[in-house]
């Protein structure tokens, strides 16, 4: 059974990320390579928590409360809760949506031109693999992600080399298309996605609902 994600968590964690390089950056001394690249990490961290706050937080004055609680140590407001990210997005040749996501009550919600059709059954499942389609009732949806390129790019680059840094400052796209979770680990649809982009010549599988 998957469950609403709690915005406040995510919210905290970034926070939390940012005040241990920050706390780590005073006693490295301002001069120490560590430290650049704590400065580094402290600046996608802050792009990362202020977009997620413009995108997810509607009311100003959480907006501020929550800004205070990032820089300045203040109380964490109250979050909301997130629903789950999707499983699948797709788009047949006609241009019309589908999206699969977890229902709350167990297995699936399909929607299909952002309106909830029906539930689904857990028996479907979303793996590693790449979709090459997924079957609705006669229709085929071929995946996509709709996460703006240079997230993807910088999700792919990172993916590869790691060391080079978590391009924290794209969470908020990456979460909302299902590719990442709060922790910026890949999800099965992110495995998808950058298999996708690695192996052209994937064959993928077909799925079918309904």
């Amino acid at each position: 059974m998957s469950t609403p994600i709690d915005l406040g968590d995510v919210l905290r964690q970034l926070a939390h990320r940012y005040h241990h390089y920050k706390q780590e950056n005073k006693q490295k001394g301002p001069v120490s390579s560590r430290n650049r690249r704590h400065t580094r990490v402290m600046r996608e961290l802050e792009q990362a928590f202020d977009k997620a706050v413009e995108r997810w937080i509607p009311d100003q004055k959480d907006r501020d409360a929550w800004r205070d609680h990032f820089h300045h140590f203040g109380p964490a407001p109250e979050g909301m809760l997130l629903s789950p990210p999707p499983l699948f997005r797709g788009r047949d040749q006609g241009g019309r949506t589908v999206e699969v996501a977890p229902d709350p009550g167990g297995g699936y919600t399909l929607e299909v031109e952002g309106k909830p059709v029906r539930r689904v059954s857990a028996s479907v499942r979303f793996g590693d693999r790449v979709i090459r389609a997924l079957h609705v009732e006669g229709a085929r949806f071929a995946e996509v992600f709709d996460a703006p390129d240079e997230a993807k790019d910088a999700l792919t680059a990172y993916t590869a080399a790691p060391g080079r840094g978590t391009p924290w400052e794209y969470l908020s796209d990456l979460y909302s298309d299902g590719i990442v979770d709060q922790n910026f680990g890949l999800t099965s649809r992110g495995r998808r996605l950058v298999a996708a982009r690695r192996h052209t010549d994937e064959t993928g599988v077909d799925l079918s609902i309904g």
